[in-house]
Parts: C-alpha cells; structure tokens; sequence
C-alpha cells in the first residue's frame, strides 16, 4: 500500500482535547508516513511516537493571540518572518505531500506549505474570534478570507463548526468535516441542571 507523508503541526503543551483529537484520527489511519511538530516536549509527543509517527520540536508552531501590546505584536512579527523562514527550510527537508495544522490559530504551517507548493488543510476546533469580534464581523470576515485563501480545505471538527464558517462567508466547498471521534459509545453523560443554568442563553459550541 502506497503510502503519504504527511506533516502535522500542532501547538498544543500537552496531550489534551485537540491533540486527543489528532491522536484518534492517527490512529485510526492507514498509509500514511506522518511526522508531528510540536512546540516542546510534552506528554502528547510520547502518545505520537507511540503511533510510530516522527516527532520534532518546532518553536515556531505556536499559537498566535489577538492581543493588541506591544510584546505580542513584537512576538507575531518575530515568528512570522526569522520564525517563518525557520519553518520554511525545516519543512522543505520532511518534504511532505500534505501539511495539516491542528489549529485555527497557527499561520505559519500554511504561510510554509503556501511557499513551498505544498496543500495545506487547517483544523478548526473553536470558532473563537466568531464570538469575541462579533460586534466587527469585518475583522472576523478578514481572519477567515486570510485562512481559506491559503488553505486547501478548512477542516471543521463538528458540524456546528462547520456551519458557523459557511455562515460567516467561507464557501461550503472549502469546508469539510471532520467529526470529533469518540472513542466508546455511551461516553457523553448529561450535563447537570446547574450547569445548564448557567449557559442557558450562551453560545456553546461541540
């Protein structure tokens, strides 16, 4: 069986909700020779490399925030130019056919694969500029043009996801869904009536 090397890039410090959700889908693949970059060494590298995947550690994938200091504007432009040509030449050398970023807010997997010609797929697990600049939908309708003009596909982990984008104006042939696996029926419990209170009346989204 012919197999794909794939590049995953995700940002996450530890082995928790979206790198569980990588993890699943490795594991339930086949055919693909995958490498993983992470941003330090953490408990979610060993559950990688027990799947038999390569692990390398990247500074450069890393989480950008919707922060208006000076310090995190110095940081964004530091990782998306040194940072970024870092990324450039690291991921010419795995030469992969298809790069994936675990993330809807890391840009430097799809600015790299952009440079190189190589596809490039983002994940989305939160919508969270959807409900932080609701009240500017022009800078949020920004966020998401810059995402799906560099990306093969946005890649929504449930179907809710996948209607906010298409309701905030991303094509529905860009979108596609991959749902949040769960890895034993009968898992999900019902949340208790005090926490329902709560939320009542705020966007949740799954």
């Amino acid at each position: 069986m012919k197999t794909m090397r794939c590049l995953f890039l995700s940002p996450w410090p530890r082995h928790m909700g979206p790198d569980r959700y990588l993890v699943e889908l490795l594991a339930a693949s086949r055919g693909l020779d995958a490498t993983i970059w992470l941003p330090e060494s953490s408990d979610a590298g060993l559950q990688y490399a027990k799947l038999g995947c390569a692990v390398d550690l990247r500074p450069e994938v890393r989480l950008v925030h919707p922060k208006l200091s000076a310090a995190t504007l110095a940081g964004n432009l530091g990782l998306h130019t040194l940072g970024l040509a870092r990324a450039i030449a690291a991921m010419r050398k795995v030469s992969p056919e298809v790069v994936i970023t675990n993330s809807e807010m890391v840009f430097v997997g799809m600015l790299a694969a952009r440079a190189l010609g190589i596809p490039h797929f983002q994940v989305f697990h939160a919508l969270t500029f959807h409900h932080r600049f609701q009240k500017n939908p022009a800078i949020f309708g920004t966020y998401l043009r810059f995402l799906n003009a560099g990306n093969r596909r946005l890649l929504a982990v449930s179907k809710t996801l996948a209607e906010l984008l298409i309701q905030d104006g991303v094509p529905a042939e860009s979108v596609a869904t991959i749902p949040n696996p769960i890895p034993e029926p009968g898992v999900a419990k019902p949340l208790p009536a005090w926490l329902l209170d709560k939320l009542r009346g705020r966007p949740i989204i799954v």
